[in-house]
């Protein structure tokens, strides 16, 4: 009986099996480091992106991130201020904020935000706008 170099095909196929799963699980290593740090629903940077489309100062209540089935996050008690005496009103508050993204883009990292939700918007318009910020 002629015996094959490199083994019987059994322990070939187990052999790049191996490989195959050793190699899968480090690219799934690598996406999962890459999503951790640079994660874009975090409270901060949820703030600054808020910050920087409206002008204005934002203070969340409740924040809490969504990973599945979609990435993003849950913003409670949202409010959007121009002054910061302690007396003025905010310019607008949003009860809730649903931001959802995709894992996709998250991947890529495009960051695209697929759907997002406002409940309970409130906005007051002042007589006097305060400047921007």
């Amino acid at each position: 009986m002629k015996v094959q170099k490199g083994g019987t095909p059994h322990s070939r196929f187990l052999e790049g099996l191996t490989r195959s799963a050793i190699v899968l699980l480090a690219l799934l290593g690598a996406a999962l480091t890459i999503v951790a740090t640079r994660w874009p629903f975090r409270r901060e940077a949820t703030i600054s992106s808020l910050e920087q489309v409206s002008l204005s100062d934002v203070k969340i209540g409740r924040f809490e991130k969504v990973f599945f089935p979609h990435p993003g996050y849950i913003a409670q008690n949202v409010a959007f201020k121009r002054d910061n005496a302690a007396n003025t009103r905010p310019l607008a508050r949003v009860g809730k904020i649903t931001c959802q993204g995709s894992w996709c883009g998250l991947l890529t990292l495009t960051h695209q935000i697929t759907r997002i939700d406002l409940e309970g918007v409130q906005v007051y318009v002042p007589t006097h706008l305060p400047p921007a910020i």
